[in-house]
């Protein structure tokens, strides 16, 4: 974990990309080193959205820290840009409160498939994850104002 102005940011290295790539993980069609040659880094959050049109945060389950990122993108991005959060449990109309650009902004979580063994252990842990998730959702709904 690397920090950054706006707060720690995780860094995918290439052993990662390698095992991405050997568990046929990986996105795409390109190998994991073409995909890793076209990653570059800054330190400037301007110059690093420069001519985006969809925007993923990424940051920890923070709200603080995620308002504070939303904040900055929001200062710099146009009409045509959509700003997307990765969060799991925080509320949209808490994370997204008093931005001008706010009906740009969506909750689109990223999720990697992986190939996972059908034997009694695995599907008990995915029966686990999947009942830790609906409970997730069922206390997120809960906390939604009703319409």
């Amino acid at each position: 974990m690397a920090t950054s102005a706006a707060g720690p940011v995780l860094i995918v290295g290439r052993k990662d990309m390698k095992l991405l790539e050997q568990s046929s993980s990986l996105k795409g069609s390109l190998s994991a080193e073409q995909q890793l040659f076209l990653i570059t880094g800054c330190s400037n959050i301007q110059e690093a959205v420069e001519g985006a049109i969809h925007i993923q945060e990424c940051v920890p389950e923070d709200l603080e820290l995620k308002k504070k990122v939303f904040a900055q993108l929001d200062g710099i991005i146009g009409d045509d840009v959509v700003l997307s959060s990765s969060t799991s449990c925080l509320l949209p109309s808490q994370l997204f409160a008093g931005l001008v650009h706010v009906k740009q902004c969506i909750v689109a979580h990223p999720a990697m498939c992986v190939k996972v063994p059908d034997d009694p252990e695995h599907l008990a842990a995915r029966r686990q994850w999947r009942d830790q998730c609906l409970m997730r959702l069922a206390k997120l709904k809960s906390q939604m104002p009703s319409q």
